[in-house]
């Protein structure tokens, strides 16, 4: 099992949103105990990547101070809950458009 991880408390955090969560770190009993906001978690039913198994995880591990609302979306696989990617970032040179764009952006923000 993997071991658990240690993670700070942030107050601006006021709720958590989980889109095919991978939670094999949060097995470890009382691994979720610190969250108390409330916690979407949203998954697919055809996600043959974070089963649901994943989401047991999190129902199993949060306490009655982190509310969840948990919702499987039909048809929905694994990268469903990705963005597109922009037309900019795709084909062959696009590392070479992107390294540059980056390039130019941080050269006209430097005073």
């Amino acid at each position: 099992m993997p071991p658990a991880l240690a993670v700070a408390t942030d107050p601006r955090v006021a709720a958590l949103v989980l889109l095919a969560p991978a939670t094999p770190w949060y097995r470890e009993e009382g691994a979720l105990d610190a969250v108390a906001v409330p916690v979407l978690m949203m998954g697919g039913d055809r996600d043959e990547i974070t089963t649901p198994w994943h989401a047991e995880v999190v129902e199993k591990g949060l306490t009655a101070a982190a509310p969840l609302e948990h919702g499987v979306i039909a048809g929905a696989g694994h990268f469903s809950f990705l963005s597109p990617y922009p037309p900019e970032l795709i084909g062959p040179d696009a590392l070479r458009r992107s390294t540059r764009t980056a390039s130019t952006a941080r050269r006209s923000t430097r005073r």
